[in-house]
Parts: C-alpha cells; structure tokens; sequence
C-alpha cells in the first residue's frame, strides 16, 4: 500500500494519428507474460482519463489499417527497456541514435502492434505515430530549435564567465556553473545523451539524479551569492546544506535498495531548497529592486521544473507542462537575471561604498568630539579609545584602519591573508558592532552644518 501512494505514477498515453478506441493497455503484474500470452490477454480500452500505477510491465495493443512509411516514437527520455511486435510476434527493430526510442515501420508490418514497456522511474508512456515525412520534418525543426536554446544558452555562458574574469565576481561564475547543470538536465529530457549513444539504466538511475544534485548545489550556491542571504538569515547556509545532504542520502539508498521511492524523497528535498530561496527572496521584497526581479524570473522557472519533474512523477497532472515550455521560461530567466545580476552587482559596490563612508565619517565624528571637548589627542589615542570602548579584537582593528584609509577590499583581503568574503562579512560585523547605522544620522546632520570637515 506504502509502495502504491509513493510510487503511484501517471499513466499518458498520448497517441497521434490513432483514435481513442485503436489503443488498449494491460498491466502485467507477473512480469512473466510473452508475445504469445499477451497477444490473446484481454486488453483495456484506453481514454484519456489519468491513472496512477505503479512501475512494471505493460503491454500495449495498437490497432491500424496501414502501416506504409509510419514511425513510431516513445517521447520520452525514461523508457530504455522497450520492445515492438508485429501481428506475427516478429520483433521491429529499433533505431540507433534517435532522441527517443524510435521505430519505423515498414510495408510488412500489420496490425495489431503489440508495443511491451517496463517502467522503471515514471509510468508514462507518450506513444506518437506519425509518417516518415511528418516525423523527419518534425525531428528537424526540434533538432533546429534546440540548437538555437543551447547556442543561446552557452552565449550567456561565456559572458558571466568573461565578467568574472573581468570583474572577479564570483555571482557571475555561480551563475554560470547553474546554467550549465541546467543545460546539462535540459539536454536528458531532450533525449540528447540517446542521440549520442549515451543510454541504458545507467543515465536513467545514476547520472539524471547526479545531474539533479548539482542543479540544487549550483542554484543554492547562486542564490546565497545573489541573495546576500547570509547577511540577513546567517543559519540559511546550514538549513539548506542540510537539505541537500539529506537529497543526496536519498539518491544513495535509491541506488542501494533499488526502489524509487527514495528517488522521490531526493527531488523532494531539492526542490525544497529552491522553494527556501524563492521566499527569501520574497522576503527581501523591500530591499531592492534586485530581491524582486529574482521573484519573478525565478518563480516562473521554478513552478514549471515542480510540474515536470516532481509532479509529474507523483501522477499529479497539474500545468502538463513539456520541455518546450521549460526552455521558454529558461530563456526569460536568463535575460532577466543576467540583467538583475549586473544591477546587484552595481547595488553591491553602491552599498559597500557607502559602508566605507559612513565607516570613516563615524571615525571622523569621534575625533571631532574629542576636540570639542578639549582632549587633544593623537590619531593613535582616538583609534585606542575606540578599541578599548567597543573591544575590538586585532583583526577588526587592522580592517577599521585600512577602511578609514580607503582601501578596497580585495587589497584588504590580501593584507590580511582573508578571502574578500572574509573580509565583506567582517566589514559587516564591524558596522554593525560599532553602531554606526543609528549613529550615521547625526553624522549627516554634522555634514550639512560643516560640508568640508571630513576632508580636513
């Protein structure tokens, strides 16, 4: 029963060119039934009601008048374990280096065909027949409209890693490592991987939920980057790497034990993750216009990915979304976050700027107060009262000189031995200890009265 709810998958027959009566389905629940046994069984007709099965063995019976230059096509990346019969109980051979199984069927062949599946992740069964001119046609303008979303795809690509070396932002280089775990998924759905001969159990139960895992790394990684979410949620970091270690434990025990359910507990958790970062990013709706972008491209990619590729699965038909549709919301996102990235990224430098600022005009306002109240020191002692007020430990110290100096902070990372994360999140920690934001209004106030004093 436990097996039946978890692994209840949908069954989608989706025929073209045949009629709702000329397809019938049988489960063999044995898995013990051969052409001889199948061919006299007794069929169901099928519609195109949705049913929530297990995996296994089904035969399908497919009736036809002609079968003169027809191709018959399974479209879908997850059925390797297939076999087409003719009347006769002769066996179709299948086409090498096809997208998706592929048959074409010949002069010879009469109806009934019996087509037998065995399932081993997903219970469907997307059944096309069509003419070899259709079908030829068909492939091509697919192969075409592929090539044009992959070569889009790598253009966007080269250019966040081209602005990571020209910028050395790590956003740009996060963004682009999470492009190309999704082009690398996009490519299996796509049936890429079979047309380079790349098939069998092994894509279908080790390298789609590895291709899976790095997707959920790299868009995490990504997000915290875009995001600043460390800054705001600092045990996001912990919460979603416990996430994800628990996706890949799954994915472990599903190739341990063989049984998809835990397979299904993986996705679960991946897509968890990515649910985590879409409500911080609501949740930092107000704080820029970058938190908001990232909503809107994000969410849209998002819910269709939940549909496709955990929906789906569960047998819950919701949006019937395809992977044409993925590619379209992907491109969106693409522009739209490329976009957002580089206003983050001017946003960024606008806000660390104006830390740096208000960092030396808050130094400068104490050794105003200190002049003011006739204690004439050296810059030496203003530093050592300050320390000494807020106890400051040596590294802060060294990083509050080199920023009331002006340094930038990949030349403070590197004075300090820090990486310039370090360095960012110590700026951050200092800000925030010497009370600098609730003191920085009195320090516009002393501006406005005296416009040159920091420069003196």
């Amino acid at each position: 029963m436990y097996r039946s709810f978890i692994l209840g998958l949908l069954l989608c027959l989706t025929v073209n060119a045949l009629g709702q009566q000329q397809v019938r389905y049988m489960q063999d629940s044995p898995e013990k039934l051969d052409f001889t046994s199948a061919s006299v069984a007794e069929y169901i007709p099928y519609g195109l009601e949705n049913f929530g099965l297990n995996n296994g063995t089904y035969w399908f019976k497919i009736f036809g008048s002609n079968t003169h230059d027809q191709v018959l096509t399974l479209s879908s990346p997850h059925i390797y374990d297939a076999t087409l019969y003719n009347s006769r109980g002769l066996n179709i051979g299948q086409e090498g280096f096809t997208r998706y199984p592929t048959y074409r069927l010949s002069d010879a062949t009469n109806y009934p065909l019996f087509l037998r599946v065995k399932l081993h992740q997903e219970a469907q069964v997307p059944v096309a027949i069509a003419s070899e001119a259709v079908y030829d046609a068909e492939n091509q303008r697919t192969l075409f409209q592929l090539g044009l979303y992959y070569g889009f795809a790598i253009m966007v690509v080269l250019i966040n890693l081209m602005c990571f070396i020209l910028f050395d932002e790590k956003v740009f280089f996060k963004y682009a490592a999470f492009l190309i775990t999704v082009g690398l998924t996009y490519s299996f759905s796509d049936g890429l991987f079979n047309l380079f001969g790349v098939t069998g159990s092994f894509v279908n139960t080790y390298l789609e939920p590895i291709l899976h895992l790095l997707v959920g790394f790299a868009g995490a990684a990504f997000s915290c980057q875009f995001l600043r979410s460390a800054q705001h949620f600092p045990r996001l970091r912990w919460f979603t790497t416990a996430l994800l270690g628990f996706a890949a434990v799954s994915f472990g025990m599903y190739w341990g034990f063989n049984e998809f359910s835990y397979a299904t507990v993986g996705h679960i958790m991946l897509f968890s993750v990515g649910l985590t970062y879409l409500i911080v990013g609501v949740r930092l709706w107000n704080a820029g216009l970058y938190a908001r972008i990232f909503v809107v491209s994000y969410s849209l990619l998002f819910i269709m990915a939940t549909d496709f590729y955990l929906l789906k699965g569960l047998g819950i038909n919701f949006l019937n979304i395809q992977p044409v549709h993925l590619k379209i919301g992907s491109v969106f996102e693409m522009l739209v976050l490329s976009y957002a990235i580089m206003y983050r990224m001017r946003s960024i430098k606008e806000e660390k700027e104006l830390m740096s600022t208000e960092m030396r005009i808050y130094l400068k306002r104490i050794e105003t107060l200190s002049r003011g109240a006739a204690l004439v020191e050296s810059e030496e002692a203003y530093m050592e009262n300050l320390i000494d007020h807020y106890d400051l430990d040596n590294t802060e110290t060294r990083l509050l000189q080199y920023v009331s100096e002006g340094k930038e902070n990949h030349k403070i990372a590197r004075i300090l031995n820090l990486s310039e994360r370090e360095v960012e999140r110590l700026t951050l920690n200092l800000y925030r200890k010497l009370e600098i934001a609730e003191q920085i209004q009195d320090d516009y106030r002393m501006l406005d009265q005296q416009p040159d004093y920091i420069y003196n």
